[in-house]
């Protein structure tokens, strides 16, 4: 049997039990651990995109630097077993083309997509990927009209590369004309906007 008494301020209470303000306090604490566990969460899953998209931009601009002190220069970005992967192809003293080391930039969890100038439509990347290529000249990229090979492959007028994982999606573009690198988050894969 509980027994009620009355506390100093005439307010009555029981043995057994929690006061309001107890219960709220213990909420607050619940809902501030819980708020910091998802923020840590979903920072974990988000920092795979940006960090591929990160290494994606700055592997496209030192191609595009280093083809302007080349004859030919290109990036093969494509999809592997454990993630995403770029191989610079660079032109060596007796014209052939020769593949760097691949090196990956994003784990499994990562996805790619891309678009080309004329596609209307993203494309997965897959394990054959894209290679894109510089001019010497201007800067920009060669597009697939323009049929400039390396290594006999064709190159891709890629003009968007999204990155995805985790809900965050960064969208890298490539300007045709001038090869300038740009890197933005967006609100999802397939957004274009500026």
């Amino acid at each position: 049997m509980k027994t009620i008494r009355k506390n100093r301020r005439n307010r009555i209470s029981s043995d057994g039990g929690f006061t309001l303000l107890e219960l709220v306090v213990v909420m607050a604490i619940i809902i501030v651990t819980l708020s910091f566990f998802i923020m840590g969460m979903r920072l974990i899953f988000t920092t795979p995109s940006r960090q591929c998209a990160r290494e994606l931009k700055a592997a496209l601009e030192k191609i595009r630097i280093d083809t302007m002190g080349r004859n030919a220069a290109g990036l093969k970005i494509y999809k592997g077993e454990k993630g995403i992967y770029i191989e610079e192809l660079v032109a060596s003293e007796d014209k052939k083309i020769a593949g760097n080391p691949e090196k990956r930039i994003g784990n499994h969890r990562v996805s790619v997509c891309y678009k080309t100038g004329s596609a209307a439509e993203q494309k997965d990347l897959d394990e054959n990927g894209v290679i894109l290529s510089f001019k010497r000249e201007t800067g920009g990229l060669y597009g697939e009209g323009e049929h400039y090979a390396l290594n006999g492959n064709p190159v891709t007028d890629v003009k968007y590369f999204w990155v995805a994982s985790g809900g965050s999606v960064w969208r890298v573009s490539v300007g045709k004309l001038t090869g300038i690198v740009d890197l933005k988050r967006v609100d999802s894969i397939g957004d274009e906007s500026d």
